[in-house]
């Protein structure tokens, strides 16, 4: 757990918690805080239900990012398949620019790439971000370019079942606006799946673009 005292902001890594860490949440974290939990701790566990009750304010790196960049951002998950398709666009994206990063689960942090490449980072970049479903936990905002490679059950002690699971996964779309022209690439077998569960809003009015080729969408991509 790593401290900014001038910017009361808490950095919290399930790594680094020690068993039984209540009593050091419970000390450390006050309600003006922000805590910016990992996506290793998992809504149902007790440190989560700590971290709750102190009253600060929560969030993750991934929400952070998104709010900053979300119109810049691929965003690709999935149960299976994630890091490979991840992987592929931005092969073909740097076929036509320089300007492209991959960061996200695949292991490259979206933080450190700011920190690292501050002066070449602009409103041209385009970051392939792979996300998994702890990273897309309690998101409020989706990348305005969205992948869903499958879905079947998986985390389902982390998440608590398997309709959180899909729930927490189509945060990745949730929040899309098709009048801004956000779109999603879905494949037919992720489709299955949501077309059979109650798992995504029907009064949001979420535009869900169903393509048999994500090629043709990236090579006319525009940020």
């Amino acid at each position: 757990m790593k401290q900014c005292r001038s910017q009361k902001i808490l950095l919290i890594d399930k790594q680094y918690l020690p068993d039984h860490a209540s009593y050091i949440l419970k000390a450390t974290i006050k309600p003006r805080d922000i805590v910016l939990k990992s996506p290793g701790i998992s809504p149902l566990s007790q440190d989560f239900q700590v971290i709750q009750d102190t009253g600060a304010s929560m969030s993750t790196a991934t929400q952070l990012f998104l709010a900053m960049y979300r119109n810049q951002i691929i965003g690709v998950t999935g149960s299976k398949g994630k890091s490979t398709t991840s992987s592929l666009i931005y092969s073909i994206l740097q076929q036509t620019t320089d300007n492209v990063y991959l960061v996200g689960n695949i292991g490259i942090s979206p933080l450190q790439v700011l920190v690292d490449h501050t002066d070449s980072i602009d409103h041209t970049t385009i970051f392939v971000y792979e996300l998994s479903s702890y990273q897309l936990h309690g998101l409020t905002t989706s990348p305005k370019y969205a992948v869903i490679t499958s879905l079947f059950p998986d985390h389902l002690d982390w998440h608590g079942g398997k309709d959180p699971y899909y729930a927490d996964k189509l945060n990745i779309l949730r929040f899309q606006d098709y009048k801004s022209g956000d779109w999603c690439f879905i494949s037919h077998q992720a489709r299955g799946v949501m077309q059979n569960s109650v798992i995504l809003d029907s009064d949001r009015g979420s535009r869900i673009f169903i393509q048999d080729r994500i090629l043709p969408l990236l090579q006319n991509l525009q940020i």
